[in-house]
C-alpha cells in the first residue's frame, strides 16, 4: 500500500461511520448492505468491498446502489471513489491490545479476514 493510499484509507475508516449515516438516511436498506461488507480496502480512487454472498454482492452491484454510495463517498471524502464489488469469504477479526490499531497488522486483520498465527 501507497503512502497515499494508506493516508486515504485511515481517513476513510475514521470516516466510515458518516457514510454510513448518510446512507441511512437516504437509502436505509442500502446501508444494511454496507453495513454488512466484510472486506474493504481502498487503493487509489478504487474502494473494493468484499461480500460473503453472492446475493448480497449482487444487490450491492446495483447500478442506482452504486450511484448512491459513489455519491457519499465524493461528499464524505470530498473526491471520487469508484466502488467495486467482490466475493469474499474473510471474516473481520479485532485486533490484539498489543498491535498498533492504525497498522498494517491491524488493517490486515481487521479489513481482510488475516489472523495472526505467531506472535514473537
Amino acid at each position: 500500500m501507497s503512502p497515499e493510499d494508506a493516508v486515504s484509507y485511515q481517513r476513510l475508516d475514521k470516516s466510515w461511520n458518516l457514510v454510513l449515516a448518510q446512507l441511512k438516511t437516504q437509502n436505509p436498506s442500502l446501508n444494511a448492505l454496507v453495513n454488512s461488507v466484510k472486506t474493504r480496502s481502498l487503493k487509489g480512487n478504487t474502494l473494493t468491498l468484499g461480500m460473503s454472498g453472492e446475493v448480497l454482492k449482487m444487490r450491492l452491484e446495483d447500478l442506482a446502489n452504486i450511484a448512491l454510495l459513489e455519491a457519499v463517498l465524493k461528499e464524505v471524502m470530498g473526491r471520487e471513489i469508484y466502488v467495486q464489488v467482490v466475493l469474499t469469504s474473510a471474516t473481520k477479526s479485532t485486533p490484539p491490545a498489543e498491535v498498533d490499531n492504525d497498522g498494517m497488522v491491524a488493517s490486515a486483520l481487521r479489513d481482510l479476514g488475516g489472523e495472526i498465527v505467531d506472535i514473537q
